[in-house]
């Protein structure tokens, strides 16, 4: 910057602002104003796909029916939020819903800021594979069930990615902004806890 050089307070307090407000124009210029009135015809194109589908779904399929015929399932732009007290299995629920989404041959990215790598893969195992979790976590799951829980890991590789990151790999939103760009997912899940308020 030209002010820089010159140790100009002010000129480079002016540059910021300009390059902010550039910047600015450049994310709207993303998506162009739309008319209701037109490109009708796209709307009904898309009500007659819905029509065909089996499902009536629209986006990506949730595990709970009840959930898919109020939300037609994920869909694309969608910004879905799950709230709940803590303790309650958020973290399952999400791992439940990336499992479903995968299963249906979607790119998953499921982060977590709250969970290890090794503890959110076990808990995506225990889903898969349909075992009790503390059996699992403990090895005590018993030899027929030992040989469930080694085929479906025998399962895996050669399927569709699910890519697993944690606050290890993620710091900052620009971070999320550039997996999403290098993975390509179709969905990401992120699960991050807020901390308890102290009640007094």
């Amino acid at each position: 910057l030209a002010a820089a050089d010159q140790v100009n307070t002010k000129g480079i307090i002016a540059e910021a602002q300009d390059l902010l407000h550039e910047v600015s124009k450049q994310n709207l210029a993303g998506e162009p104003i739309d008319d209701w009135t037109l490109k009708t015809d796209q709307r009904w194109k898309d009500y007659e796909a819905a029509k065909l589908l089996p499902t009536g779904l629209l986006g990506i399929s949730t595990p709970w029916q009840g959930i898919d015929d109020l939300t037609q399932g994920i869909q694309d732009g969608d910004f879905w939020v799950l709230v709940a007290r803590p303790g309650t299995g958020k973290p399952w629920h999400l791992i439940k819903m990336a499992l479903h989404a995968w299963l249906y041959e979607k790119r998953v990215l499921f982060i977590s800021l709250e969970m290890t790598l090794p503890k959110i893969k076990r808990r995506m195992d225990a889903a898969y594979a349909k075992l009790d979790y503390s059996k699992l976590k403990r090895g005590t799951l018993g030899l027929f069930v030992d040989d469930n829980y080694k085929k479906a890991l025998e399962s895996l590789p050669g399927k569709t990615p699910l890519h697993v990151v944690t606050r290890k790999r993620v710091k900052t939103t620009m971070d999320v902004s550039l997996l999403i760009e290098e993975l390509k997912p179709d969905v990401v899940f992120f699960g991050d806890s807020v901390p308890r308020e102290r009640v007094n």
